[in-house]
């Protein structure tokens, strides 16, 4: 195998080497998988579980394969701003050359390389990249525990007019919807929240089509190309946990509430105490020793309230929560708190903190 390329290398691996474990359970998965042929330079990583690939334009005199430990590759051509002219001696060895150094870096035998998954896809959705990754935002929701692997996922269903992506890690819940005309024809699946990280490679402008098939599910987009294993499990009835009907909402500026927030933040408790009377909320952080109080102006309907509620859980919801204007909406200290902004889709839905005497 013999190519030249440029800098457009470090873009590729940095896409792929997302899929290489950090902890590989067999030597061969720390390195990437290099083919070259026709024009192209194929860039492969993979886990056992989420494998990645892209392709990139390059001068390929020679064609073939090789797998290069990633972190060696990675570390090295960000150091060099020259074009590189790539020659594989071997099975086992490829050599770099620059217009200031040569390097011989120690490979794997492809042939031990695994074969990423192949997906034969029954179903599918095309998406804007704009669009896919503000639903993908919902991934911060989502749980980190292992034991809930189901809610390790962003779960992706079909709301009849287009398609909803939720998060939930069992104490707060984001569902955002995707509108199309028609029915999209995509059942329930749960995909792993870890491929948003990934979809940092997509801009605005390209099409991404998902597609599934017997608990696999694949990504594609402009040269990059994404396969995964779904997560087994039924996702929670979410719907069925939002109120039909409020008695209360008030409406204020999200810039505004972020800053207050961040001020009594840095007391470094668990709660914080939502004063929402006419005109005005005000957070309070009411400790042993010392406190804190911020009110910003709002506009209430309905009758004055208190509640806690987680204050980090409060942050993040407000952070990613689409549009200026944020509306609360709910009924009693300690039902559902429902966080929405106009004009967008998105909904979060969080449980306030019973305040004890």
């Amino acid at each position: 195998m013999e190519f030249l390329t440029d800098l457009k290398l470090m873009s590729a691996l940095s896409f792929a080497g997302k899929a290489v474990p950090s902890r590989p359970t067999h030597p061969i998965l720390s390195g990437v998988l290099i083919e070259a042929k026709d024009g192209k330079v194929c860039i492969s990583g993979f886990d056992l579980s989420v494998g990645a690939k892209v392709s990139i334009d390059a001068d390929v005199v020679v064609s073939g394969s090789i797998v290069v430990p990633h972190k060696l590759l990675m570390d090295l051509v960000s150091r060099i701003n020259d074009p590189m002219h790539f020659t594989q001696e071997d099975d086992r060895t490829l050599v770099l050359k620059t217009n200031t150094g040569v390097y011989r870096l120690g490979c794997f035998d492809p042939s031990e390389f695994p074969d990423l998954f192949e997906v034969n896809p029954e179903h599918k959705l095309t998406i804007g990249g704009e669009a896919l990754a503000r639903c993908f935002d919902v991934s911060y929701a989502a749980s980190h525990d292992e034991s809930k692997q189901v809610l390790q996922g962003i779960n992706l269903t079909d709301s009849g007019s287009g398609a909803k992506f939720a998060a939930t890690d069992g104490h707060r819940l984001v569902v955002k919807e995707y509108q199309q005309d028609g029915e999209i024809g995509i059942e329930s699946i749960n995909i792993p929240s870890s491929l948003s990280t990934f979809l940092r490679h997509v801009n605005p402008s390209d099409e991404v089509t998902i597609a599934y098939s017997e608990g696999m599910a694949i990504l594609k987009w402009s040269n990059y190309e994404l396969t995964t294993r779904l997560l087994d499990g039924t996702y929670p009835d979410y719907e069925r946990l939002f109120p039909d009907s409020f008695a209360r909402s008030v409406r204020f500026d999200k810039k505004a509430a972020l800053q207050s927030l961040d001020r009594v933040m840095v007391m470094d408790v668990a709660k914080v105490i939502l004063n929402i009377e006419a005109g005005k909320i005000t957070f309070s952080i009411n400790g042993e020793e010392s406190g804190a109080k911020e009110t910003i102006e709002a506009i209430l309907t309905g009758d004055p309230i208190e509640m806690c509620l987680n204050p980090k859980y409060l942050t993040d919801a407000l952070k990613h929560q689409e549009g200026e204007t944020i509306v609360f909406s709910c009924n009693t200290p300690t039902s559902p708190i429902v966080i929405t902004s106009e004009g967008f889709t998105q909904r979060t839905l969080m449980m306030p903190i019973q305040i004890r005497s």
